[in-house]
């Protein structure tokens, strides 16, 4: 057997293959990885380890990239020995595919930001990124608004070109234009039209080459020109066909393609320049090709797509033309029209409408799975659309670059090839072009250009085999191959050489032949008209500069005027380097750091005349007269000091020799001497006795000095100063002695201030003073500054000496402050660089007007305040958190970005990221891409641009989180807590590890810390700064919490500060009453107010935020983090990054996946989200789970189902009695609609999953549903009148719903919805309000909450004993409201509860949170369980919580079956307690057949369902039109348009064609409208009425008859287009309604009297009263405005029916129904309703129904006196039933048109 089987592998059998048991499986399952024999002997030890197959008998490397139809890898491909591997083209990563964690890492995923869509629409460009809302790209500048065929872009040159026509129709258009505009993602400005008259049906850019490719629908070109449209030649004619429909080039390969529908369909393709085309796929060589109506190319792998509408597939092929594999088929490609590529998916668009939508449809690229398609919110066909991202333009290099071609330099697979403009040719040197004036006659038929016919004529060799005859006798189109010809002479593909030159000596020859002065090169200066003499080839040829001039920026030549002349003239910076200063001359002396240059003779003079001292440096010392010179010649002390006993000089010399100089005699003292006095001695009395007795009166010197410590006499005056003032570069002294005697040289200083010391270096770079602006460098008896890049470092000597620092760090370009307005708003201020830098004073100013920014996208309308905000400044985006402003605010508490515009002045695209977070202070990081924020749940966060990936960081000891600051370069965040007791500054990692605080007022009892609210980082010096809104104070210190020191305390300053920035050398804040404000960062000195005005000069309301706006803010630097890092989150940390996963994940031991965590958690539902929250260990942060819809949850539909983990729940619509029921993931993907069920619009209601089953039940005001899982049937299971159903809990182990209604109790039926099992199991009364069954299966007890009380029931399954009792569990205090809870473990019960805080004694706010306790009953005595809090900060508006099960919550094994898991159900099989119904077969459970809403079982059948719907009701709810079957005894909607949010006047049906008509609008103006009810497209008709009340269709010709109400007139539309109207009945007083009777030929209609007229259906017959009014004494009719009235017409009896309302005094309104027969024209009322106005009415199967005016309820007619109540529609609602138009007239105009065309033959 072994033999046979591999007899048959070698062969390559085609057939089965036996297994050892005998069985057989195919050829491909032998060894294919799966189990396909029983005896699993398929895959024994014949078959090969993966990544092999077996040839020859032996196992060999599978080249898994190059199998034959397979692509393995998104871009490339790299076989290995038994594997493969995948790589990707710079700007994309590496990864997983979504979604598939165990893959491996095939996917290229682009990095940066995500890509545009791009759309042309009628005569608009649309843009959009999320497929929802479309923004219009405004078009400045643009002459015509003609049809847009098909657009294209340039992604580096900002450049968009789109081809336009003055008709929709492609073939017959007759104008149409090319046109260039700049693009700015908003607008598009400059446009000019750079091509007329052309045939344009699509549009290709060459972005390399900048060069614009298109072809023509009519007559078969291929076209090339410049981008400006200039140098236009035709490439390819004719033999392309003539129904050309596609065009894309691929610059990198030097190829182009196009596609054609036409006689011979094909894709062919050429190289650039046209040369070579060639055929890839043709349908005439017996290739599947029909209609290719929409091409692509994948730029990175070289593969060409496309897609055949014909036979609806999708293709691949490399540029050979090999397809791969027929990818995908019957997709929605029928009308597919255009298509484009991005990362790993392909994306086309229809030209038609499906499912009453545009659609963009999506598949995997690889293999066509993956297929998703979204309805577009647009009105008109999509005629062109491209993906808009900078990778889907790879850059590459230009062969053309410095070609010599005369007009067309076009690209080529192996260079490049000169082309001519149409009507020349290239001359033999391949470069240079002749003009075609009559190069071909029979004188001159030159055959290198033409071709002699057989006549003797002489015509162009391109003619020649184009498919046209222009020779007399053919011979043009003889002989020729069938296929593509060689038109074009071939191209030289060699680079060109020099640049020949026409021009005169001295003189540069632009690219476009222009002649300009040779200095006009490369001077910085555009002189050619193509910008040729500043192009950088040619500026950086020579590398030299006249002898006048120097080179600048290695490009330009200055003159050297500008050298070294103190203002940066280069960009880079070059003419300021390596500068000597200027040149003093020999008389003066340079100083060293300002190269200022001085007299020579204050050099040595012992006075700082330079501002760095350097004038004093190396002075030989000179002492004066009074001074005594040491033997050092390095010191000076005062004469005095000689000989007195105590050594000054520091080698004593003073003391030396002084046996010659008497001493005084005791008692007495030396007086200082004074012009040679030496020798004079006087009493110690005579010293400082205010007498003058020394010579000079030098006894009275320094006494006022010996009155207080630490004062010193100055030299040679009687003044005194402190001993720190001595030397301290500051003259003290009237005689400036204070800086001469002694002094250390500038730069160096005594520590110890100590005359005896040595002068030592002083480190200027210690002191906090702001020596330098950035950077200090300290030198011997000096220092240097420096600033980082994009800083001009500026000597602030030349100031005036108003700089605190001697040097002056400038940012490059104007700074912006920007602040928040109202909250709600941004307005930012200009200053201009260089302004604002220096103050002499404190100021209040207005330096300039602030600008609003203006803001698009969903914000916009959102009506929200903005608590902070931060930018991406390099990226142009702006993130920034949100709280609700306004009560009709849509969203509220989030976190959104946007793009920025250019200059700020605009905000667009912006769209929430993180919903549901109170954010107080957020910081970007810009290098890494994320986004820090402080949240209301006291904790710090981070989340990714994307808002995908969010986790808590910090979230203990902190009590107010206030402001946070990054520096990512170092790893470090900064925050600041200004609770009561937690207040501190403190710091960690940015991975929130390595946390400690700075400085506290708990462990030092800092009294210098209170409220630390406002902080900032000045990130060249790595100081950080904080203001103290408490103790009024500006401070700074480093970031390790050294060096602290106070700026500023000035309390008349400091107000109450919000917010800080730094820049440059100021500190800018921003006050509560919304002021700017600003001071020096080292002093706190020249204080500025910045008033806050618009440009109109008003003051601005008042808001929080505050940024400085300026690239050198956000430093560039290298990422720490990349995406291939970490699965989920990565975060700098110094020296390193940390990976991290969001919250609800841990990190795996691998440090790089994340794993989700599955137990102990529970989701909280709010009417706003779901939120997730661990429980064993609590979590800090509630986690939301986003909709995609961005639509909140509203009532209590919700559930969750732990053994599949999906979460369901419900969104409302716009109609507020329609809901959506949906699912998600638990993370929040994945999210699905099931159902839009249409709900009473008072009732909240319930949901619960049987996941036994794979049922969905829900239950609301009176009927309980249930549906598939998978959203595909659903049906009404049980009606109650009068019962509002506020929860539903499903036990499918027992077979039973629990039901808690509203003011009654608790009930319970089979899952079935029998009636007969409905049954009251617990009576609470009117007042209750019963919530939260929660069902516990360990104890078998039913827990619900009833208020603020917690009962359970033991359950019984039999109740022919008494009913079980509730027994109360928990009661919790008054005020508190139960809202849900659930069972925890076997021990523990939890609930949400809503409890209100008193606020003041008339007004209580109200506030959730989860509690839980133990789930034990108190009994007597006993002390009751401590309730436990887990936390406060849910928020309001909660109404359910479910705890994921710690152990498995299945049935026991005798109740695990499901008795349907074997039926014979035609739909839906439900379990059921209800005797006498099928049994399964083996668990003996029951179950019934049920089916889709409206549906009924046929006739004596149990399992199947009705093929259709024979009886229904149509009627208007407060938007749309909804329709309910009368087929079953539940009258619940089964179908509805989608989208139609407005009210619906009035509505008839055409029952034969499955139509609906109706009319809505505004006042003054109605449109008319029709629905096709199968595909749900919405069809407006031209006509249009003053106001629209009433229609009827007439459905045996076709027609509709309107009654405009206001115009009094009655208008007959035929509903063939193009619905030609006429006004056929005029001057009416106010008609209100319209039917028509087709067989009696007459129309009857309503008046506002309630008279009733009549006419022919053409209106040509006189107008007959059938019903007059005559009103009586006491009855008033309603006027229009609150009237309302419908008829119809029972056509078995000829009888017409209306409704008509009236007051009667002293009884109120009465709402009648009456009818008239139309043959005896007598009227009878057939229905009278007391104090119930109606609205309206219509008949089927002989039984009237009709609803109310006021509550729009829907009553049957029957024995009942008012009716039988069916169910609530909604108010004014119009009714019109599927029987109303009768099949029983042939046609009367066909039978004239036959008569008239048997009269004309």
């Amino acid at each position: 057997m072994i033999v046979f089987i591999l007899l048959l592998v070698r062969a390559g059998y085609p057939y089965n293959l036996y297994c050892d048991n005998s069985d057989q499986v195919t050829h491909d399952q032998w060894c294919d990885g799966s189990y396909d024999c029983a005896d699993r002997s398929d895959e024994k030890s014949l078959c090969c380890v993966a990544g092999k197959h077996r040839v020859d008998g032996e196992c060999e490397d599978i080249d898994e990239c190059s199998r034959a139809g397979s692509l393995v890898c998104s871009q490339h491909c790299h076989n290995t020995d038994g594997s493969f591997g995948c790589s990707c083209d710079p700007g994309f990563s590496l990864n997983q595919k979504p979604h598939i964690p165990d893959e491996r890492e095939t996917y290229c995923k682009a990095l940066g930001d995500d890509p545009v869509f791009l759309t042309s629409i009628d005569n608009k460009i649309m843009r959009t990124s999320d497929l929802q809302s479309f923004d219009l790209v405004s078009m400045v500048g643009v002459e015509d608004s003609h049809h847009i065929y098909d657009f294209d872009y340039d992604y580096q040159s900002n450049l968009l070109f789109w081809c336009s026509g003055d008709t929709q129709d492609l073939q017959s258009a007759m104008h149409k234009n090319l046109w260039k505009a700049s693009y700015d993602n908003s607008q598009l400005i400059e446009a000019a039209k750079i091509a007329d008259g052309i045939d344009c049906v699509s549009i290709a850019v060459d972005w390399i080459n900048k060069k614009v490719y298109w072809v023509t629908a009519n007559s078969g070109q291929l076209v090339a020109s410049n981008y400006d449209g200039t140098n236009q030649a035709t490439l390819l004619w004719r033999n392309v066909g003539w129904n050309l429909r596609a065009v894309a080039v691929s610059p990198k390969s030097g190829y182009i393609f196009w596609s054609n529908c036409g006689a011979d369909p094909h894709i062919g393709r050429a190289n650039m320049d046209g040369s070579h085309p060639t055929f890839l796929i043709k349908e005439s060589e017996g290739d599947q090709i029909m209609e290719p109506t929409a091409m692509t190319v994948d730029q990175n792998t070289n593969h060409l797509y496309w897609i055949d509408a014909h036979y609806r597939t999708l293709h691949i092929m490399d540029f050979n033309g090999n397809d791969f594999s027929l990818q995908r088929s019957n997709i929605h490609m029928i009308s597919a029209w255009r298509m484009s590529l991005f990362e790993d998916s392909v994306y086309w668009v229809d030209s038609v409408m499906s499912e009453g939508a545009y659609r963009m449809h999506h598949a995997s690229k690889l293999t066509g799975d993956d297929y998703y398609d979204t309805s577009l919110e647009i009105e008109a066909q999509i005629s062109g659309f491209r993906m808009y991202h900078q990778l889907l333009q790879p850059a590459h290099s230009n062969a053309c670059t410095g070609n010599k071609c005369q007009h067309l330099c076009l690209l080529t697979p192996t260079g490049y090839a000169c082309q001519c403009n149409n009507g020349y040719l290239l001359i033999d040197d391949e470069r240079s072009c002749r003009k075609l004036d009559s190069p071909c006659t029979a004188n001159s038929c030159d055959p290198r250009y033409c071709i002699m016919c057989g006549t003797g004529d002489c015509i162009l060799s391109k003619l020649k085999c184009d498919g046209d005859i222009d020779c007399y006798d053919g011979t043009d189109e003889q002989n020729c191959p069938y296929g593509f010809q060689e038109i074009f002479t071939p191209m030289s593909l060699a680079t060109t050489t020099d640049h020949h030159s026409n021009c005169m000596a001295r003189e540069f020859q632009c690219l476009s032949g222009r002649c300009i002065s040779e200095k006009m090169k490369c001077d910085g200066t555009v002189d050619c008209d193509d910008s040729s003499d500043e192009d950088p080839r040619f500026c950086v040829v020579n590398n030299q500069c006249n002898r006048e001039d120097f080179l600048c920026d290695g490009t330009k030549c200055l003159s050297l005027e500008k050298r070294c002349d103190g203002t940066r003239d280069c960009l880079d910076g070059t003419d300021e380097l390596n500068c000597d200063g200027p040149q003093c001359s020999d008389s003066q002396f340079t100083c060293s750091q300002s190269r200022q240059c001085i007299d020579g003779s204050r050099r040595c003079d012992r006075n700082n005349d330079c501002p760095d001292g350097s004038d004093e440096f190396s002075c030989p010392l000179v002492c004066r007269e009074t001074e005594f010179s040491c033997d050092n010649e390095q010191h000076c002390v005062l004469l005095s000091s000689k000989c007195d006993g105590a050594a000054d000089c520091r080698d004593g010399s003073d003391e030396r020799d002084c046996a010659k100089t008497p001493l005084c005699p005791e008692g007495q003292r030396k007086c200082s001497p004074t012009h040679g006095d030496d020798d004079v001695c006087r009493p110690e009395s005579d010293f400082c006795n205010n007498v003058d007795d020394c010579p000079g009166g030098t006894d009275e010197i320094g006494c006022d000095c010996q009155k207080e410590p630490d004062m010193i006499p100055c030299p040679g005056s009687r003044d005194c100063i402190r001993k720190d003032q001595w030397c301290d570069r500051t003259p003290d002294c009237d005689n400036s002695a204070d800086e001469r005697e002694g002094c250390c040289p500038h730069g160096f200083h005594r520590p110890n201030q100590n005359l005896l010391e040595e002068c030592v270096d002083e480190n200027e770079c210690d002191r906090q003073d702001g020596v330098c602006s950035q950077h200090c460098a300290n030198t011997e008896g000096g220092f240097t500054c420096s600033c980082d890049e994009g800083y001009d470092l500026v000597d602030t000597t030349k100031q005036n000496g108003v700089f605190s620092s001697l040097s002056y760090c400038r940012a490059r370009g104007d700074m912006n402050i920007v602040i928040t307005v109202r909250a709600d708003s941004l307005y930012h201020l200009n200053v201009p660089s260089g302004s604002g830098e220096a103050f002499d004073s404190d100021t209040a100013r207005s330096s300039g007007n602030f600008k609003s920014v203006t803001m698009s996208g969903e914000y916009e309308k959102s009506k929200l305040l903005m608590a902070d905000f931060d930018f991406d400044i390099r990226n142009k985006k702006l993130f920034w958190c949100s709280t609700k402003h306004y009560a009709d605010s849509t969203y509220e508490r989030a976190i959104w970005v946007a793009d920025l515009g250019d200059n700020l002045e605009t905000l667009k695209n912006s769209k929430m990221i993180v919903n549901n977070i109170n954010c107080d202070s957020m910081a970007v990081d810009w290098i890494n891409k994320l986004v820090y924020f402080t949240s209301d749940t006291n904790s710090i966060e981070v989340v990714d641009y994307e808002g995908q990936n969010r986790r808590a960081l910090i979230w203990t000891g902190l009590s107010a989180p206030r402001a946070i600051e990054l520096d990512p370069e170092a790893g470090l965040l900064f925050y600041t807590d200004w609770g009561q007791t937690t207040a501190h500054l403190g710091r960690s990692n940015m991975d929130g590890a390595d946390r400690r605080s700075l400085i506290n007022n708990t462990s030092t009892n800092d009294p210098q810390i209170k409220w630390p609210n406002a902080l900032t980082i000045d990130h060249p010096n790595k100081n950080l700064y904080w203001m103290d809104a408490g103790v009024k104070s500006i401070e700074c210190m480093r970031y390790d919490g050294s060096a602290r020191y106070t700026i500023s305390n000035k309390d008349s300053a400091l107000g109450f500060p919000w917010r800080m920035r730094v820049f440059q050398d100021r500190v800018y804040w921003r006050e509560r009453d919304g002021e700017v404000k600003s001071a020096n960062k080292f002093t706190g000195n020249q204080f500025v107010t910045e008033r806050v005005v618009s440009a109109l000069g008003e003051k601005l309301a008042v808001g929080m935020g505050l940024r400085i706006y300026h690239p050198v803010i956000q430093p560039e630097s290298t990422p720490r983090c990349r995406p291939d890092l970490c699965q989920k989150l990565c975060l700098p940390i110094p020296n390193g990054y940390q990976c991290a996963c969001p919250t609800g994940h841990s990190l795996l031991p691998d440090n790089f996946n994340c794993a989700y965590k599955m137990e102990n958690f529970a989701f909280v539902a709010t009417k706003e989200m779901i939120v997730k929250t661990a429980l064993e260990p609590l979590e800090p942060v509630l986690q939301p789970i986003m909709f995609k819809e961005n639509k909140y949850m509203e009532g209590t539909f919700w559930s969750v189902d732990f053994h599949e983990n999906w979460v369901y729940y419900n969104t409302i619509s716009e109609n507020i009695s329609q809901i959506s029921i949906r699912r998600m993931l638990f993370d929040g993907s994945d999210s699905k609609i099931l159902y839009k069920v249409v709900v009473n619009e008072k009732s909240d209601g319930g949901l619960s999953i049987d996941w036994l089953n794979e049922k969905i039940y829900w239950s609301s005001f009176e009927t309980v549903s249930v549906g598939e899982l998978d959203g595909s049937v659903h049906t009404t299971l049980l009606q109650k009148e009068g019962f509002d159903f506020r929860d539903i809990l499903v036990d499918p182990c027992n077979g039973y719903i629990y039901l808690a209604a509203l003011g009654r109790g608790i009930y319970r039926c089979s899952m079935d919805g029998d009636i007969s099992s409905f049954v009251e199991i617990v009576r609470l009364g009117e007042d209750s309000m019963p919530s939260g069954l929660t069902l516990d299966r360990d104890i078998g007890a039913l827990f619900f909450a009833n208020m603020n009380s917690i009962y359970k029931l033991k359950l019984k399954l039999k109740l022919r004993d008494s009913p079980p009792v509730p027994e109360p569990i928990i009661n919790r205090p008054e005020r508190v409201n139960i809202n849900s809870l659930d069972v925890w473990g076997r021990d523990w019960i939890i609930w949400t509860e809503n409890y209100n805080i008193s606020a003041t004694d008339y007004k209580y706010e109200k506030r959730d949170r989860l509690v839980a306790r133990e789930k034990i009953v108190h009994k007597n005595g006993d002390e009751e369980p401590p309730v436990q809090i887990i936390r406060e900060d849910i928020k309001k508006d909660t109404f359910g919580i479910k705890v994921s099960p710690k152990r498995d919550s299945g049935c026991s094994n005798h109740l695990a079956a499901n008795p349907c898991s074997e039926n014979q159900c035609s739909h839906m099989c439900l379990q059921s307690q209800v005797e006498g119904l099928e049994m399964h077969p083996d668990n003996q459970k029951k179950y019934r057949c049920v089916c889709p809403t409206g549906y009924a079982l046929k006739e004596n059948s149990t399992t199947q369902c009705a093929d259709e719907i024979a009886q229904y009701l149509v009627y208007n709810p407060d938007s749309g039109i909804q329709t309910v079957s009368l087929d079953t005894n539940f009258l619940t909607p089964i179908k509805g348009p989608p989208n139609m949010s407005f009210k619906v006047t009035t509505f008839d049906i055409d029952a034969k064609n499955n139509l609906v008509y109706y009319c809505y609008g505004y006042p003054n103006k109605y449109e008319v409208r029709g629905l096709f009810d199968e595909t749900g497209n919405v069809t407006s008709l031209p006509i249009y009425t003053s106001r629209c009340s009433g229609m009827s269709v007439e459905w045996v010709t076709n027609k509709l008859y309107i009654v405009d109400t206001t115009g009094g007139l009655i208008l007959v539309v035929n509903l063939d287009k193009p619905y030609l109207t006429k006004s056929i009945v005029h001057a009416l007083n106010n008609p209100l309604d319209i039917v028509v009777h087709p067989r009696k030929g007459k129309i009857y209609w309503i008046l506002e009297s309630h008279s009733i007229m009549s006419t022919n259906m053409d209106g040509t017959d006189l107008i007959e009263t059938i019903v007059s009014v005559n009103k009586g004494p006491e009855d008033q009719t309603l006027t229009l405005d609150d009237s309302t009235t419908q008829m119809f017409i029972d056509f078995t009896t000829d009888h017409l029916y209306w409704t008509e309302n009236v007051h009667k005094r002293g009884t109120g309104f009465i709402g009648l129904i009456k009818r008239v027969d139309l043959n005896t024209k007598q009227v009878e009322t057939v229905l009278e309703m007391l104090q119930e106005p109606l609205a309206g009415a219509t008949m089927i199967n002989n039984n009237i129904y009709f609803t109310d005016l006021a509550e729009g309820r829907l009553y049957r007619k029957d024995g009942a006196a008012n009716g039988t109540f069916l169910l609530t529609t909604s108010s004014e609602s119009f009714l019109l039933s599927s029987q109303s138009q009768p099949q029983l007239l042939e046609n009367p105009c066909e039978r004239i048109m036959e008569a008239v065309l048997i009269s004309v033959s």
